[in-house]
């Protein structure tokens, strides 16, 4: 089945470039941009599923209820409780501090919308959770999906935003309008 997905890749053109930095990984942070259509998710899980790469994805509570919990669970979310008194932060660091193995596949931006800058919360997820952030474009223009050498958790914030920012901005999304 892997094999047949990675020839549907090749046929639809895109590449991937350094997976070696996703594939290595226990725990990390994979930011993930610029994030412009819904397109983003399934070619992220289309690259996850070909490489053999476990990330997960946060999504809220209720959407792992039934109908749609066994398959969210199966897509790799999730769920996290926005409306619990511990902040969101908190609540995925206690995730990777439980878990021995957790990969977590965030979006920067927050958002499908055009953003000015990225929020932080992914940054201090992977801070306080001691785990580094694996910076992954999404090059539609070019089809290339690139993972960069990862970002050591104890690098200051304004050098991470501004790292991710840079790669972002010379990466053009589905939709290049909404990018940062």
């Amino acid at each position: 089945m892997n094999q047949l997905l990675k020839y549907v890749i090749h046929f639809l053109g895109w590449k991937v470039e350094h997976i070696h930095f996703g594939q290595s990984a226990k725990k990390a942070v994979f930011a993930v941009g610029p994030h412009t259509s819904n397109w983003d998710f399934f070619l992220g899980l289309l690259i996850r599923k070909v490489y053999r790469i476990p990330t997960r994805f946060l999504a809220k509570k209720s959407l792992f209820k039934f109908p749609i919990g066994g398959l969210m669970r199966w897509l790799g979310g999730y769920p996290v409780d926005r409306n619990k008194h511990q902040g969101m932060v908190e609540q995925v660091v206690n995730i990777f501090t439980n878990e021995p193995e957790f990969l977590l596949s965030i979006t920067p931006e927050g958002t499908r919308s055009k953003v000015d800058q990225l929020k932080s919360g992914f940054y201090y997820i992977a801070h306080k959770a001691q785990v580094p952030i694996i910076p992954v474009a999404l090059d539609f223009e070019n089809k290339i999906v690139r993972f960069y050498p990862p970002i050591p958790p104890d690098t200051p914030k304004e050098d991470v935003l501004k790292h991710i920012t840079e790669i972002f901005k010379k990466t053009k999304g589905k939709r290049p309008e909404l990018g940062i």
